[in-house]
């Protein structure tokens, strides 16, 4: 078993800058979309983690482009230097709310869609949303920006990655992203046709890997899925490891203020409190029981969906091999 290494302070930072949203697709890991923290409680935060050199802030949500002072929290963390990107539904984006952005800063963005077909991905996040996300795309490319499109994959969508491939070059973006569907959240709520096996990973990962030769220009992140190739025949000597980075490289800040290792169980696995000063943050990530048992070092704890820490990051994504009690990215060598 590989040591699990953690930096002295977050890298990186997920930021829920708000649990509002617009839309409500049926796989959410998120069932509040509710709490949104104010203006005046954000920038002290964004002024102590550009003291402490943190390299790059993802602004998620929820949904960022409903607050009407994204632009001006963007302002603020790009003064710093530090690396912006805000991951979007991209519907509530026009050429304007494009501009304004990508000037004051965050010139990086991550758009999701379930498929490249309208039907199928209005089916999960509502009617017109293809059309309305497409347009958002359309006017953030316009602006400059450095587009990635993000794809939920699962058992249901996954023979549509071709296509998927198809619409990332169509629409000129940067980059296409691959996550792997887990059922938590109002995603429990699916039928299993969704569900992942090990032998569809295996066909999704073979799949990418064909189809990334095809699309030299695009940036390809495969996620759990592609690390499960084993590109040289040699085993890793290395006997440490970041992990996924949850807890180890990367804090999630939640809307309440409260602070999670992992952002997709900020609902059931957070700090018992919010901070009361951006300083606290520091503690939090070098002692706090949460970010300890995200680094191997609790006995006994679980969440909802983590019934044991036993093995984290050990086997990509810790979530996923417990929402499917078992590993499905892992090839054992022969």
């Amino acid at each position: 078993m590989k040591k699990i290494e953690a930096m002295d302070f977050p890298l990186f930072v997920k930021w829920y800058i708000t649990q509002r949203c617009n839309l409500r697709c049926t796989h959410c890991y998120l069932t509040d979309y509710t709490k949104s923290p104010l203006l005046s409680e954000i920038i002290p935060i964004v002024d102590y983690l550009g003291g402490r050199g943190v390299f790059g802030i993802v602004l998620i949500g929820g949904e960022p482009v409903v607050r009407s002072d994204l632009a001006e929290i963007v302002k603020r963390i790009s003064a710093y230097g530090i690396r912006t990107k805000i991951a979007t539904n991209a519907t509530l984006i026009d050429a304007d709310k494009a501009r304004e952005l990508v000037d004051a800063g965050a010139h990086q963005y991550q758009v999701s869609l379930e498929s490249p077909v309208p039907a199928e991905n209005d089916a999960i996040r509502g009617a017109n949303t293809f059309a309305q996300t497409v347009t958002g795309i359309r006017a953030l490319v316009d602006a400059g920006a450095h587009v990635s499109v993000a794809f939920t994959l699962s058992g249901s969508n996954h023979q549509r990655l071709e296509h998927m491939f198809e619409l990332a070059a169509d629409l000129g973006v940067a980059g296409i992203k691959f996550n792997a569907f887990i059922p938590i959240g109002t995603g429990r709520l699916l039928g299993r046709d969704h569900f992942l096996t090990p032998a569809v990973c295996k066909l999704i990962a073979d799949s990418i890997v064909h189809h990334a030769s095809r699309f030299p220009g695009l940036e390809i992140e495969g996620g759990a899925f592609v690390k499960r190739i084993h590109i040289s025949p040699y085993r890793s000597s290395a006997d440490a490891t970041f992990g996924c980075g949850a807890g180890t490289t990367s804090m999630i800040i939640n809307s309440d203020l409260t602070v999670s290792a992992c952002d997709m169980l900020v609902e059931e696995d957070r700090t018992d409190r919010a901070i009361q000063s951006p300083a606290e943050l520091d503690a939090l990530w070098r002692h706090d029981p949460l970010f300890r048992r995200w680094r191997g070092q609790g006995q006994g704890e679980r969440t909802r969906t983590i019934r044991s820490f036993d093995g984290v990051h050990q086997h990509g994504c810790h979530v996923a091999f417990n929402a499917y009690s078992r590993d499905l990215f892992t090839v054992e060598d022969a």
